[in-house]
């Protein structure tokens, strides 16, 4: 088949990858003049990390830093640790940059076109066998298939990558220190550095510098060092959004994939993931039928029925109202959910929603899935 995808993102390079491996002619449509590596770095779970050999990653060779324990911090010291065992091959750490950057060198030579605007979904759709929509979570594209959300929300993150001495942060391990208002995680990259970010739902946009100034002074030796190694420069601010998933992820030849399908909310931890296993299942299931619209609806089955859902709850309960609260975080369970077929994934209250993993199961569980722990929401004391 000829594809063409549009946007070099995770979603779009995985699927990029996956039909590539599979035998088809695949062109990549990305509207800047390069890949947008910036040096944030994202959370990749073994349900995820487990997929990157079958896009052509060795898995020898997988960037990023390894880590399988979690540790929290309250009032200054660590309270506890909880360990994080993968099924399959070890969560990580990784930046963007690193990540895309393997993920492009899997693919022919010219496969990725730069500087190519793609507005025009019917000339794409006449052009070829299977469009696959991957520009992000601001799609401009998404309209073409799905109705506009319900509803949709965004706040303020602020990260940085970093070097820095902080024993308290150990190997292997990702620190996250709760407090009333304040949420910190860090991560380690490997030779020195580490990445951390901070979000505080009081702080307006465009008002970093004050924060990272306040954080310079907190009284918790970990944030402290990080936000004293840490420039105005270096310091980005990002805005997440999550929105109501739509039930339409397809129409015609045209489909939706990560985050132009569904974004996630960044407490789930499994934006990323979720961008490599659609690319997995979609491209599963092409090859599985040989008709084009049962394979896209076999895709998109599992989506509907659970991945999309499995964040209910939390806009329920807590999205909508998460510029009038405090920070809300919690503990990792012990039992592994993560991924497509995962009941319920992660949740910040609520019972889980049904979820029916066996579909999922047929297509990817075998091949591709392997479970990660996923995150419980709690609130804090004094929220």
């Amino acid at each position: 088949m000829r594809i063409a995808i549009v946007g070099a993102g995770l979603a779009g390079l995985a699927t990029a990858a996956a039909f590539t491996r599979a035998g088809h002619d695949v062109t990549v449509f990305e509207q800047a003049d390069g890949l947008r590596a910036s040096g944030l770095a994202i959370n990749l779970w073994s349900n995820a990390t487990s997929l990157l050999p079958a896009f052509g990653i060795p898995a020898d060779r997988i960037p990023g830093e390894p880590f399988s324990r979690m540790v929290w911090r309250a009032s200054g010291r660590e309270v506890t640790s909880m360990e994080l065992p993968a099924k399959g091959l070890p969560h990580v750490n990784v930046e963007r940059a690193a990540l895309l950057s393997a993920l492009a060198a899997t693919l022919p030579a010219d496969a990725i076109s730069y500087g190519a605007r793609c507005a025009d979904v019917v000339a794409l759709a006449r052009g070829h066998d299977l469009v696959v929509v991957a520009d992000g979570a601001n799609s401009a594209l998404r309209a073409a298939v799905a109705r506009p959300p319900r509803r949709q929300w965004t706040w303020t993150v602020w990260q940085a990558s970093v070097t820095a001495e902080l024993p308290a942060v150990p190997a292997g391990a990702g620190v996250s220190v709760l407090r009333a208002g304040l949420f910190v995680g860090v991560w380690r990259l490997g030779g020195g550095r580490l990445t951390w970010f901070a979000e505080q739902p009081d702080r307006r946009p465009g008002d970093g510098a004050r924060l990272l100034k306040d954080l310079q002074a907190d009284a918790d030796p970990v944030i402290r060092t990080l936000a004293q190694a840490t420039s105005e420069q270096e310091w980005t601010e990002w805005h997440a959004r999550d929105m109501w998933p739509s039930r339409t992820l397809h129409r015609a030849n045209v489909v939706l994939v990560g985050d132009a399908a569904h974004p996630m909310l960044p407490t789930l931890g499994q934006g990323a993931c979720q961008c490599l296993e659609d690319a997995a299942v979609l491209a599963t299931a092409v090859a599985a039928e040989d008709d084009l619209d049962r394979a896209l609806r076999r895709y998109a089955a599992p989506l509907r029925g659970g991945a999309c859902l499995a964040g209910a709850p939390d806009r329920r309960d807590g999205a909508g109202r998460r510029r009038e609260q405090a920070v809300q975080r919690g503990q990792p369970r012990p039992a592994g959910h993560g991924g497509r077929a995962a009941h319920g994934a992660v949740r910040r209250s609520g019972p889980a929603p049904d979820h029916p993993a066996g579909r999922h199961g047929e297509l990817t569980r075998a091949r591709f899935t392997s479970f990660a722990p996923g995150i419980r929401v709690v609130v804090i004391a004094g929220c």
